[in-house]
């Protein structure tokens, strides 16, 4: 179990940047590193030895990287640390999955199946695994030079921040961060009313909707139609804010401590098509993908058909790396096909196409897909499809809980979710002019003012929810 949210607001994040701050600037990296590592420790005490074995054999293996220009030599490094590292995800991840899988082919054969194994899953290996193989694949292109300290590269991998559900960080990225860094009130100030921003999007908003979501999904077999399409609705809104909530507080805890990363969402629900969602929709693994997966396999250099090869490829592995199931295989093969028809009907088609109906496409065939997220089985997620494309009358949920519904909070806190997700960019468009004329000092007494209210209200919610975690916990 990670830190409960009022142990970590009111207890270690202030013992932390206390300890941080009181540190000479030169050897901050000593605090943030144990910090760290007792963040990790308090929720998962007996894999903090696997992330700290794993990074001293990605700190050693890129010693040897900068000691040897010899090809075979550097591809076998380069091997060794893939085998660990995937070797690692795979056997907690994938290993009961996989054996599942087999011995499906056993049974099918009749022969004796063989024990599936139970392992818990370390908090955040999907994030951290994809960080140290962008440090072993940069140093064995040259991109970067190995990091002498262990400290530094510990860091970067351990940085509690975007430790446990991202974003992920390429070590290019933050290469010159871990060694020098500007600590400035502004910045700190900005990180603050960033981590704001992130924590009322999590529990203004998220930890309501859920409610309506969970409620629905629990008894998906007696959902009507009707509440099909609520709780996708839902759902959609919960892991948008849930998600994006988590990333800006890691931007603003990592602003906070002097660190830049690259933002993670962009407005993704006012995308037209799917190849704009994913330029906004979790931008670091798109990033990631496209820069370790995307060009190495050829990218759009080698030919129509390969360039769809690879799109399916790389769709395919986000798929799987979300999940040892097969609803996000499907998942990711739905999103890589529909890249693949937009692909074929190509930018000038798809701008003639009215924005409106544009964007209604694309919401619809988005909120199919998160059925294919958000379900455990293959049958769950057809079944669950149907009732949405059939009509399913109401079979369990009666016309006083809709009514209860409606003048809930939950479903007041979904209707705001689904205002911010699709108007702010009419508003700011509107309001960006006026806003730019304010003095500094109005901005900075109207972001102060906003943002006590918003941590008020959060720390008020945050005491009568109690548990709060986040979905990509998970992954």
């Amino acid at each position: 179990m990670v830190f409960s949210s009022l142990n970590f607001l009111y207890v270690f994040l202030p013992l932390f940047l206390l300890v941080y701050y009181l540190t000479p600037s030169k050897f901050r990296n000593i605090p943030a590193l144990i910090g760290s590592y007792i963040f990790y420790a308090w929720g998962a005490p007996t894999f903090v030895f696997v992330l700290l074995i794993s990074s001293f054999c990605d700190y050693i293996i890129g010693l040897f990287f900068g000691k040897t220009k010899t090809i075979y030599k550097r591809k076998l490094l380069l091997i060794i640390a893939l085998i660990l590292n995937l070797g690692l995800l795979v056997v907690f991840k994938y290993a009961g999955f996989l054996t599942t899988q087999f011995n499906y082919i056993l049974n099918v054969s009749h022969l004796t199946s063989l024990p599936v194994p139970s392992i818990v899953l370390p908090l955040g290996i999907s994030f951290f695994t994809f960080q140290k193989l962008s440090y072993i694949i940069d140093v064995y292109r040259e991109n970067v030079k190995p990091s002498k300290s262990f400290i530094n590269y510990a860091l970067y991998v351990s940085l509690f921040p975007q430790l446990i559900a991202g974003p992920i960080v390429r070590y290019h990225d933050v290469d010159l961060q871990l060694r020098t860094r500007i600590h400035s009130t502004e910045h700190f100030c900005n990180g603050l009313f960033r981590f704001i921003i992130g924590l009322s999007k999590k529990v203004l908003i998220a930890n309501y909707v859920a409610v309506i979501c969970d409620q629905i999904f629990a008894k998906a077999e007696f959902a009507s139609t009707g509440n099909a399409w609520l709780a996708t609705i839902a759902f959609s809104i919960q892991i948008y804010f849930d998600f994006s909530g988590y990333s800006d507080m890691a931007i603003g805890l990592g602003k906070m401590m002097g660190f830049d990363f690259l933002e993670n969402f962009n407005r993704p629900y006012v995308a037209k098509n799917f190849s704009e969602f994913w330029k906004r929709w979790h931008i670091s693994l798109c990033n990631w993908m496209f820069e370790y997966l995307y060009i190495p396999l050829g990218g759009s250099r080698k030919g129509i058909f390969r360039t769809y090869f690879n799109l399916w490829v790389i769709f395919l592995i986000a798929g799987f790396w979300h999940g040892a199931s097969w609803n996000y295989v499907i998942w990711g093969a739905f999103h890589g096909c529909m890249l693949f028809v937009e692909k074929l009907m190509g930018k000038k088609r798809l701008m003639q196409i009215p924005p409106f109906i544009s964007q209604l496409g694309f919401i619809y065939f988005y909120l199919v897909s998160t059925v294919m997220f958000n379900t455990n089985s293959v049958k769950d997620m057809i079944s669950f499809l149907v009732k949405m494309h059939t009509w399913v009358p109401n079979m369990h949920y009666s016309r006083l809980y809709w009514c209860e519904l409606v003048s809930n909070r939950s479903f007041v806190c979904l209707l705001l979710g689904i205002f911010i997700s699709l108007y702010p960019d009419r508003f700011w468009l509107r309001h960006k002019e006026s806003w730019s004329k304010l003095p500094k000092k109005n901005k900075t007494s109207i972001a102060f003012l906003f943002g006590t209210v918003l941590f008020l209200l959060s720390i008020m919610a945050l005491g009568s929810n109690g548990h709060n975690p986040f979905i990509y916990f998970q992954f």
